[in-house]
């Protein structure tokens, strides 16, 4: 499916698994085989990024290559702070080589396939715990969107819906930040407007 290997900046690390993905299973749309391969990194403990979007002649999207969120170099921008009191992290950027490609299938769909370079198929670090990154967070914000659009059409502050998101049953609920809950409403807002504006 790749024709061009991918830069690698770190290597993989040795005890870590090749992740998993649904490389057999055809999509849709290039959306759903984005959020499935998403998905699947979350349970495994891992976040993905979009790295490239290739485009053809009408500017239509051809391909998606995906990396790990942690796949930037870290640079520091306090330097004058000691070691010892600098904030510590899990989503710091760690420079890890792992790739994944999601390209059209033929004309039957779209479907996820590897990096072609072995040393871009592993991470460069350990898994971190579910929750850790925003784009977690935001699967589980999804989960109980219709909760949070009642709640906040009835004018309830963001603090009482996360209060009250942690007595439906769901202990993931637990791992949402007012933040996400934040974010999640200025892109329904967009969404809304777009849709209107597009009728006008």
């Amino acid at each position: 499916m790749e024709s061009v290997p991918e830069p690698v900046f770190g290597p993989p690390h040795e005890s870590a698994p090749e992740p998993t993905f649904e490389y057999s299973r055809t999509f849709n749309s290039i959306e759903e085989a984005v959020a499935s391969a998403r998905e699947k990194a979350a349970v495994q403990g891992y976040s993905l990024a979009i790295h490239q979007r290739k485009t053809n002649s009408e500017g239509a999207v051809t391909s998606v290559r995906l990396r790990c969120s942690k796949g930037r170099k870290f640079t520091p921008h306090d330097t004058g702070t000691h070691p010892s009191k600098k904030r510590r992290t899990k989503s710091r950027k760690e420079s890890c080589p792992f790739r994944l490609l999601i390209a059209r299938d033929g004309q039957r769909g779209w479907s996820i396939g590897p990096s072609p370079n072995p040393c871009a198929r592993k991470h460069s670090h350990d898994p971190d715990s579910f929750g850790t990154f925003p784009a977690d967070r935001g699967t589980i914000v999804k989960r109980h969107s219709a909760f949070i659009l009642a709640q906040w059409n009835a004018r309830v502050k963001i603090y009482q819906i996360l209060a009250g998101l942690k007595h439906i049953g769901d202990p993931d609920a637990f791992l949402i930040k007012g933040q996400d809950i934040s974010n999640f409403l200025k892109a329904q807002e967009r969404a809304s407007l777009g849709s209107q504006t597009s009728v006008k």
